[in-house]
């Protein structure tokens, strides 16, 4: 087995309030970056969505950490220089909900 990096996961800690990650988020989106969290319910990724495992009990610790998580799908096929878009992105979504 190999990695396939597909994706890119960041969780949000410390004083970030749920609206500035929504914000974030929809900042994000108004610049051509399609990012979600884990904990959302269209997620694949979200655990609530695996019916070949489901969770015997809630999990809460779990599904606070992934709705703060971010994930960013990345297509397979990118330049450098995508990458470097991507960062620039996501850091001046950064700069634009939380001001530093």
């Amino acid at each position: 087995v190999r990695i396939c990096g597909d994706s890119l996961q960041f969780t949000f800690k410390g004083e970030v309030s749920d609206q500035q990650i929504q914000q974030f988020l929809q900042e994000n989106k108004d610049h051509g970056l399609i990012t979600e969290l884990f904990g959302n319910a269209a997620n694949a990724r979200n655990y609530v969505n695996w019916k070949f495992n489901p969770a015997p009990e809630p999990l809460p610790q779990t599904t606070k950490i992934i709705s703060r998580t971010v994930d960013i799908r990345l297509p397979l096929m990118w330049e450098d220089e995508d990458f470097e878009i991507l960062c620039q992105v996501v850091e001046e979504s950064l700069v634009a909900v939380l001001g530093h």
